[in-house]
């Protein structure tokens, strides 16, 4: 965590170990947490502020796709998650993609921007 993202904070949630810490998308700064699953799921993400995660349209406010209806960040699917290759530092790098492609919606008003792309770095 320390290398790829300095930022982040060891924390507790319920008990449970957790990382705390801020993302800047150019279009705004969010706090995040994620949450370890004893379970080996996908780790829970949890904004510091989850009524940001909306848009005006018309006189109503339009909730974000992929957002739990707790609030919670719905980053990836448990699919692509893998208990043995994937850490923390991987869900807070697709929370980073979240948060780029929520504000380009926010800002657009078209439809969820992007989908899942697999991308091999070796």
């Amino acid at each position: 965590m320390a290398e790829a993202f300095p930022a982040f904070r060891r924390v507790e949630v319920r008990g449970r170990p957790a990382w705390h810490g801020f993302l800047d998308t150019g279009r705004g700064r969010f706090g995040v947490t994620v949450v370890h699953r004893p379970d080996g799921r996908l780790p829970y993400v949890i904004p510091d502020r989850p009524a940001l995660f909306r848009r005006r349209e018309g006189g109503r406010h339009r909730w974000a796709p992929h957002l739990f209806l707790n609030g919670d960040l719905c980053v990836a699917s448990q699919e692509d998650w893998d208990v043995e290759r994937d850490d923390a530092t991987t869900v807070i790098a697709w929370t980073a993609e979240w948060l780029a492609t929520f504000t380009t919606w926010r800002i657009t008003g078209r439809d969820w921007p992007c989908e899942r792309v697999e991308v091999d770095f070796a």
